[in-house]
């Protein structure tokens, strides 16, 4: 098995070295920078020094944002990047994404669920992880913003795994509190009761907004015009929806 390079960057002292602590104990991972200056991170990046960057927004001199505008400018292969940061305005969220975050995550957050995301980024390393599951997040991701679901939110994430778990194999994970839920909640490091409430607190957040009633016009979709999707319907509708958008049916 090939090692996960991974460059870390946070403008709090102590943060950065608690992160890179747990990351560098972690299978498959070989830390090639730890840095709180943006600039020491551009560099390393330049260099071809990391397969994924783990970053916060707020560094020193050079932010997190201006990172990933140097990044989405570079010419050829760049790391993907995951952003761990305080920030969650939905500005800041969609802007970093649009520069090409593949990962958006809230603190405070359990190291093992940013462990995760670099394994499934960096799924040519790691066997058990289907190929399809890329394409499936990508169509995900981009039905949940859809919406009106942020990747700063943690059902965001816990509804994407719902996809890839179905996606997977439908029959083994179509009972959500026995079979979905832990198996979401072991690849995260959070218990089932966490991603159930996740899940429960996006759809509300995005029903009351107004954002899943909008999709639902937009998409002809008369159920959910009129009442608020269950964890399992809405699960159930990204499974399809999903499907559909790999077959270019959007």
């Amino acid at each position: 098995m090939k090692r996960v390079r991974v460059a870390v960057a946070d403008g709090d002292r102590d943060q950065l070295r608690r992160s890179t602590g747990r990351l560098a104990k972690m299978e498959g991972i070989d830390i090639v920078a730890s840095t709180m200056s943006g600039a020491e991170l551009i560099k390393c990046i330049s260099c071809g020094c990391a397969d994924v960057i783990v970053t916060e927004l707020t560094l020193m001199g050079v932010d997190g944002i201006a990172v990933l505008e140097t990044m989405q400018a570079m010419r050829g292969a760049v790391p993907k990047a995951i952003v761990v940061s305080n920030m969650n305005s939905d500005w800041i969220v969609n802007t970093a994404v649009g520069l090409g975050a593949s990962y958006y995550m809230i603190k405070p957050v359990d190291i093992a669920l940013v462990y995760s995301r670099i394994r499934m980024l960096t799924r040519d390393v790691w066997e058990e992880l289907p190929e399809t599951d890329s394409d499936v997040r990508k169509s995900t991701g981009e039905i949940l913003r859809r919406m009106g679901i942020s990747p700063s939110m943690k059902g965001y994430h816990c509804l994407e795994e719902a996809v890839v778990l179905r996606n997977e194999d439908d029959t083994r994970y179509r009972h959500l509190t026995r079979q979905l839920y832990p198996k979401i909640a072991e690849r995260g490091g959070v218990s089932p009761e966490c991603v159930e409430r996740a899940i429960r607190t996006a759809i509300a957040s995005a029903w009351d907004k107004g954002a899943l009633r909008r999709f639902a016009a937009e998409t002809e979709d008369a159920m959910l015009l009129r009442v608020k999707p269950t964890a399992g319907n809405m699960i159930e509708k990204l499974s399809v929806l999903t499907k559909r958008y790999a077959s270019g049916l959007n």
